[in-house]
């Protein structure tokens, strides 16, 4: 689409403004239109009585009918027969002037499946602002659906599952508990993103202008035929002008023939005359010479005469070449009278279609302004030109992104972004518009408060002549809400699967950690029941008191892991870090000097932690010890103990020179309970174990860096330490 450039005398004519001004108008207007057209959503309207009366691609491509076939149809052909009572709910919503946002029901497509969708329902009025049909903009959720349905189903299974093993683990009620304090807060987050997907209603001013817009382009189009009736009627005029000339050429070629006759008639006179004259001639020969000299002097006065009535011939001759001119005139400006009757019925002809024209862009123009009022009311709207600079938003662009209008048009659209997303991401959004083709994603963008905010986008190419964009459409949903919840949930999830697995660890460890001192016990209560001598069975009952430690052992250490999971409300206390190493090497003093060990800290850059006082004895006593407890036989022991601060997080680093950890085959199972990855006397599996577990409670992180032979590095990562 091009706009011719203005000249000077166009600005300085009202019209010519008026003209420009409808153009533009004209053309915003066919920006909406392709915006509807192109848009992924079904967008289409509906009469009173219920007949629908605009079809975009997107209707046919979500309902399976082309324009044709549905155009003209009832409504019901799309409802199912269980929500056709919903349809007149939603009628009777609309007649009491009541805008609809985002209301999930089920529609029917042409081969009859049912699918759900998210329908926006506004009321159509005319000038007077009476209400005159229904405008509709459906878009298909069945995938979220679907996965809603999945999830559920998921979490059905996984609250089976949950419920089998509450059968298997009578001992384990705190552990259960907590499980189903999660489960709940599973159902309760997933409750949260179905009310977060319903909740998407928008408000937008922009209808007001643009409706003020479309009465003043219908004003200028009457202005324009009214000027166009006032041609014809000068017109009109100025045929009867040219008919009034037409019969004074009449008169005059009147005048003209009275002149010809005239000299006719004098001519035959003068040849009379010389007739007479003739015979006074042959008189006058039987006269004497001197009547002979009159007769010569008559003789040349003869010739003159002659010479005269030639001369009048001539004149008479051009009189009726002149006649046959004016004729010839006469016979054009006929045809020319016929030519402009037949112009003159062309033009009124033009003038009626141009009206009938003007009655179709009217009603064409109030729907586009429909669904203008309905796009605006669901959707957030941008165009920009080839290069992505801002040429128009609307009043939900500003709201959501925080931007005046002054500071977004003339802008890249790129002011708002967010740099989250990576550069192939954002390469193959340009590629897929350069191509002329509709793209369509989420994405993350930043608001002039630098908060985040996340978008569902269809963006739209507009293409020249030659095929290539000249500017881009994007239509916008706000789905921060539900990527919002969508990101809690898949965190309750990840922290559920992850207690589920801490749950089957539990079970494994009362499985195999129990079932062999429980089959021991079992043999000597056998052989107990079956020997009669009492110093066998005393014998045999002392040998039952390891055992029966072992299994209290056991239980202790699983009892002491659940209370850390689960005490919840366990405050956080502000710690002199150096305070509670030196502690820590207090308790250790023994072992570090009689394996002559160098401790080494470096702390100045946080000495001071958030963080409960009983885990972080318990997290420093486990780390250190081990580093003293796993030495190297060959060499002296060297600790350095460091600390580092980034952003609102603090990592504490614990190296040491000694065994070391073969993670090629023990990465898994560093953390896990009982295992031991070095013959020691004291040695029980549980301090890594125990000190993960109270790290993770608190929403922090342990990793290890390790190599055979060469030593350990243990880092702790500690979370929400102030600035």
């Amino acid at each position: 689409m091009s706009i011719r450039k203005k000249s000077t005398n166009e600005l300085s004519n009202p019209s010519a403004i008026s003209d420009v001004e409808r153009a533009q108008n004209e053309e915003y207007m066919g920006h909406m239109a392709s915006i509807v057209e192109f848009s992924e959503d079904a967008i289409y309207s509906q009469s009173l009585d219920g007949i629908i009366k605009s079809w975009n691609k997107g209707a046919e491509k979500m309902f399976g009918y082309t324009t044709k076939q549905a155009v003209g149809k009832p409504i019901s052909l799309l409802i199912p027969k269980g929500y056709l009572k919903e349809e007149r709910k939603i009628f009777l919503r609309i007649s009491n002037n009541e805008t609809i946002n985002s209301y999930e029901t089920v529609r029917k497509k042409k081969k009859g499946e049912h699918f759900f969708i998210s329908l926006t329902v506004s009321p159509i009025k005319d000038h007077l602002g009476t209400i005159i049909g229904v405008s509709k903009i459906a878009r298909d959720i069945s995938a979220s659906k679907k996965a809603e349905a999945e999830l559920m189903e998921s979490n059905n299974e996984l609250a089976i599952q949950n419920k089998e093993k509450e059968k298997r683990e009578s001992e384990l009620i705190i552990a259960n508990k907590e499980l189903a304090y999660q489960i709940e807060e599973k159902k309760k987050r997933a409750d949260e993103l179905a009310v977060a997907n319903k909740e998407l209603a928008f408000q937008n001013k922009e209808k007001e202008k643009r409706a003020d817009e479309l009465i003043i382009a219908n004003i200028e189009l009457a202005y324009q035929i009214e000027e166009k009736k006032k041609k014809a009627a000068e017109l009109v005029i100025l045929n009867k002008k040219l008919a009034l000339k037409n019969k004074e050429k009449e008169k005059k070629e009147s005048e003209l023939i009275i002149v010809n006759t005239e000299l006719a008639y004098q001519i035959a006179e003068k040849e009379k005359a010389a007739a007479e004259l003739g015979v006074v001639n042959r008189k006058l020969a039987l006269q004497n010479k001197e009547t002979e000299k009159r007769e010569s002097e008559l003789i040349i006065a003869n010739k003159e005469l002659a010479f005269q009535i030639e001369e009048k011939k001539k004149k008479g001759a051009d009189l009726v070449i002149a006649h046959r001119k004016l004729a010839s005139q006469n016979k054009e400006t006929e045809k020319r009278e016929s030519e402009l009757i037949i112009a003159n019925k062309e033009l009124a002809h033009q003038i009626l279609e141009k009206e009938k024209l003007s009655a179709e862009l009217t009603i064409i123009n109030r729907e586009l302004a429909d669904y203008k009022y309905a796009m605006d009311e669901s959707s957030i709207i941008a165009i920009t030109d080839p290069k992505g600079i801002i040429k128009h938003v609307n009043d939900n662009f500003f709201k959501i992104s925080k931007y005046s209008r002054e500071e977004l048009i003339g802008q890249d659209l790129r002011i708002i972004n967010s740099g989250y997303h990576p550069k192939d991401y954002i390469r193959n959004l340009w590629k897929t518009m350069a191509n002329g083709e509709i793209w369509k994603g989420e994405f993350r963008n930043k608001a002039k408060d630098k908060t985040f905010y996340w978008e569902d986008i269809t963006v739209i190419p507009f293409l020249d002549g030659q095929g290539k964009p000249y500017q881009y459409a994007a239509i916008r949903f706000d789905i921060t809400e539900r990527k919002e919840a969508e990101r809690k949930l898949k965190e309750h999830l990840q922290v559920l699967e992850y207690q589920n697995t801490q749950l089957n660890d539990f079970c494994y460890i009362i499985s195999h950690n129990l079932r062999g001192p429980l089959v021991n016990i079992s043999m000597l209560v056998d052989y107990i029941e079956d020997s009669e001598d009492e110093g066998e069975q005393r014998e045999m009952v002392k040998k039952m008191r390891p055992v029966v430690n072992k299994i209290n052992e056991t239980f202790d250490e699983l009892v002491e892991s659940l209370q850390v999971k689960h005490n919840l409300k366990i405050k956080y206390d502000k710690l002199d870090l150096k305070l509670y190493f030196e502690k820590t090497l207090t308790l250790l003093e023994r072992e570090i000097t009689s394996s002559h060990a160098e401790i080494h800290i470096n702390i100045s850059e946080t000495p001071v932690v958030n963080f409960p006082k009983k885990y972080m004895k318990s997290i420093l006593f486990n780390l250190i010890s081990n580093s003293l407890k796993f030495k190297s036989p060959d060499q002296k022991p060297i600790i350095k103990i460091n600390s580092k601060r980034i952003k609102d997080r603090i990592v504490l680093s614990i190296t040491d020179n000694g065994l070391g950890i073969d993670l090629k085959m023990h990465k898994k199972d560093v953390f896990k309970i009982r295992k031991v990855f070095h013959e020691h006397p004291d040695a029980r599996g549980f301090g890594l174990f125990m000190i993960k577990t109270q790290i993770e409670a608190m929403g922090g992180k342990i990793w290890v860096e390790s190599t055979p032979d060469k030593g350990s590095t243990f880092f702790v990562e500690f979370i929400n330490q102030p600035l």
